[in-house]
C-alpha cells in the first residue's frame, strides 16, 4: 500500500505547490536579520536560488518536449513540475540553513549520489508519469466523474479562487495569480480532475469500503499476509504514574486474578456462551486503554504486536482461550477468533473504520495501478534534454 500512498502524495503535492506558495510568498525565505537572530546563533548560510525565468525562456510554453502513454507533454506542464519540485528542494535548503547547515544544489541527495538538482528534475518527471498513469488507468477501467463529483470540483475550485485571490476575484485575476508559479488555469483544472479521478477509481472499482471485492479475494489476501484475529483481556502490571512495573504484591494479585479469569473461560465449552462471557469479563476487568476501539478483537499481521501476545495467539486454535500470558503490558487472557473479511483493522485520521476487505481492495488497486505505471516511460522529444538546474543557479 506504500506505493499507492506515495503516488497519491505526488498528486497532492501539485496542489501544495499551488496553494502553499500563496500562503508564504510574502515571507522572507531565510532569516538573515541581525536584530531578530539570537546573539549566540551562528551566521545563517546563504541559499542559492534558481533563475526560473531564464530556464522557462529556454523553450516555448506550447512546445512538445516529451510524450507519455501516447500523449504529448508541453513545456509549460513539464516546467511547472520541475519548478514545483525545485521549490520543495529550496524550502528544504532554507529549513536546514536556519539550523546553520549549508546545503547546495550539487550536494548528493541519495545513496546513488544524485545531486539535489538532478533529483528535483527526476521527481518532476516521475510526477508526470504518475499523473499520466492515473489518466490512462482510469480511462482503461472506465472510471468517470459523475455530475455530483463535478459539482464538488467546481465548488472546490471557486473556494480556492476566493482564498487565493479574494472574494470578488474573476477568472482573469486567477490566471494572473497562477502565472506567478508558472501554471495555467487549464493545468490547475486538469490537476483537480486527476485528483478526483484517482479517488473515484477506488470507489467505482471496489466500492466505498471495498464491498465489491469478493470473499475469495479477501480470504486469499488474509492467508497470504498471515492475518491473525484475537480478542484479549489485559490486566495491566504497569504503574502509569511511575511508568514502571507495579510492586511484587500487586503483580502476584494480577497474576492470580488473570488465572481465575482464564480458568473460568477455559471451562466453558459452548462457543456462544464463551463469547458472551468473554465480553462480560472484558467489560469488567480489561485495562487495555484501546478496548473500546476494538471491542470485538484485533485483526493484525505478524510483527505488529508484542512477541508474547503474537506467540500466544499462534499457539491457540479458534475459540480456544489461553492461560495468562505475560508481556511488558501485563497479563493477557487471549481468545483466538476466526478471520473475518469485514473485521476492523484500523481507523483513518477522520475516525472512519477500515476493514480487512477495504485494505485488500486498496492493495489490489495499488497493484493494478502500479502495473500500469510500470509500463510507462517518458520519451523526450528529439533535441530535448532534461534541464540541468545547476546551469541556472543565481550566484
Amino acid at each position: 500500500m506504500k506505493k499507492l500512498v506515495i503516488i497519491l502524495l505526488a498528486v497532492c503535492l501539485v496542489f501544495t505547490g499551488v496553494l502553499g506558495y500563496f500562503m508564504v510568498k510574502e515571507k522572507s525565505p531565510v532569516n538573515t536579520s541581525e536584530e531578530s537572530a539570537p546573539a549566540e546563533q551562528a551566521e545563517i548560510p546563504e541559499v542559492a536560488v534558481i533563475d526560473y525565468e531564464a530556464l522557462y525562456a529556454t523553450h516555448d510554453p506550447k512546445e512538445v518536449v516529451a510524450t507519455i502513454d501516447g500523449k504529448d507533454v508541453l513545456w509549460e506542464e513539464y516546467f511547472y513540475n520541475v519548478y514545483s519540485q525545485a521549490q520543495q528542494t529550496y524550502d528544504y535548503f532554507v529549513t536546514m540553513a536556519n539550523y546553520g547547515m549549508a546545503m547546495n544544489w550539487t550536494d548528493a541527495s541519495n545513496e546513488a549520489g544524485d545531486s539535489f538538482a538532478k533529483y528535483s528534475v527526476d521527481m518532476a518527471e516521475q510526477t508526470l508519469l504518475n499523473l499520466a498513469a492515473i489518466r490512462g488507468f482510469c480511462d482503461k477501467n472506465n472510471v468517470v466523474l459523475g455530475d455530483d463529483v463535478k459539482e464538488s470540483m467546481e465548488n472546490w475550485r471557486a473556494e480556492q479562487i476566493k482564498q487565493i485571490c479574494g472574494e470578488d476575484a474573476d477568472e482573469e485575476a486567477f490566471a494572473e495569480v497562477l502565472k506567478e508559479i508558472y501554471m495555467t488555469p487549464e493545468m490547475f483544472d486538469e490537476m483537480n480532475r486527476i485528483n478526483h479521478l484517482f479517488q473515484q477509481s477506488y470507489i467505482q472499482l471496489y466500492g466505498e469500503n471495498g464491498e465489491k471485492l469478493s470473499d475469495e479475494a479477501v480470504n486469499k489476501f488474509m492467508d497470504d499476509n498471515k492475518y491473525i484475529r484475537a480478542n484479549h483481556i489485559l490486566l495491566s502490571t504497569v504503574d502509569p504514574e511511575k511508568n514502571a512495573d507495579v510492586d511484587e504484591k500487586l503483580m502476584n494479585e494480577k497474576k492470580n486474578q488473570a488465572q481465575g479469569i482464564s480458568d473460568e473461560l477455559r471451562a466453558i465449552k459452548d462457543k456462544d456462551e464463551l463469547l458472551k462471557r468473554f465480553g462480560e469479563l472484558k467489560d469488567e476487568f480489561c485495562e487495555d486503554t484501546g478496548k473500546t476501539i476494538f471491542p470485538d478483537g484485533m485483526t493484525f499481521t505478524p510483527g505488529t504486536m508484542v512477541p508474547e501476545f503474537e506467540n500466544g495467539c499462534n499457539n491457540l486454535k479458534e475459540y480456544e482461550v489461553s492461560e495468562p500470558i505475560k508481556s511488558p503490558f501485563g497479563y493477557h487472557i487471549i481468545i483466538r477468533l476466526p478471520l473475518d473479511a469485514d473485521a476492523v483493522v484500523g481507523y483513518t485520521q477522520s475516525g472512519t473504520a477500515v476493514t480487512v476487505r477495504a485494505t485488500a481492495a486498496n492493495v489490489e488497486l495499488n497493484n493494478r495501478f502500479q502495473e500500469y505505471l510500470d509500463g510507462l516511460e517518458i520519451q523526450h522529444a528529439e533535441g530535448f534534454t532534461a534541464p540541468n538546474l545547476t546551469d541556472f543557479i543565481v550566484k
